[in-house]
């Protein structure tokens, strides 16, 4: 158990991490919100499972109010409305503590739906937020890149460079997500809270190099074609 004072810095840093995290994925309508639904969800889901109602009270009120943002933000046109700084920086707050609580419970062992390796399962279900973050954070680094300067290299970016319509951006990073939830669901009995996360750290760095990769792989082909037209 964590002293006190540490306990507390450690779930104020939690809350800092995924409010942010939430916020930088807010850059095409429905994003935010779907991902937010589908983590809200999740964990709703588990503490009705565990009779833990209150908890699930909140997790799907804001379920609902997500729900009905997206609709009109995705699918409006004379009603459309965005969701703004205030908006994705709200939904992560609810999430963060969604998080806090889910790993809290978690450490009553007897209870009927325990999740063993409690820390690593919320860090698959918030994976994309969290892993287009990391990942982010990784690249500014390596290029000596201010860590906290706006760019056009988040995930939903580099799939957009692909020539994709942002719907299908949207519903394709939502898949990922959903995936990966299934994902530490099940294996999360098999396997140790490390070994765990930096499974879910691996994977989510492959998948997220693979549209860099295939524009490459593109603008590569287009360079040959080019070259030989020259010919």
């Amino acid at each position: 158990e964590l002293p006190f004072e540490v306990s507390v810095l450690l779930s104020i840093f939690v809350i800092l991490v995924i409010t942010n995290a939430i916020n930088l994925i807010d850059g095409i309508d429905g994003l935010a919100s779907l991902i937010g639904t589908i983590i809200s969800v999740s964990f709703g889901v588990w503490f009705l499972l565990v009779e833990r109602y209150e908890y699930a009270i909140v997790a799907f009120a804001l379920v609902g109010g997500l729900i009905a943002f997206w609709i009109y933000n995705v699918y409006g046109t004379t009603n459309k409305i965005f969701m703004g700084d205030t908006g994705s920086l709200v939904i992560g707050l609810i999430v963060s503590v969604l998080v806090i609580w889910f790993n809290e419970v978690n450490l009553d062992t007897d209870q009927a739906y325990y999740v063993q390796a409690a820390p690593s399962v919320s860090f698959g279900i918030l994976i994309v937020p969290l892993g287009d973050m990391l990942r982010v954070m990784l690249v500014r680094l390596m290029h000596a890149r201010p860590m906290f300067r706006a760019d056009k290299n988040h995930m939903h970016h580099q799939l957009l460079r692909l020539r994709m319509p942002q719907r299908r951006v949207m519903w394709i990073m939502a898949l990922v997500n959903v995936l990966f939830v299934i994902f530490v669901f099940i294996i999360n009995r098999y396997i140790s809270i490390r070994r765990m996360l930096l499974l879910i750290l691996v994977l989510a760095m492959v998948l997220s190099y693979v549209p860099p990769i295939i524009l490459w792989l593109r603008k590569k082909k287009a360079r040959k074609y080019k070259n030989r037209k020259n010919l």
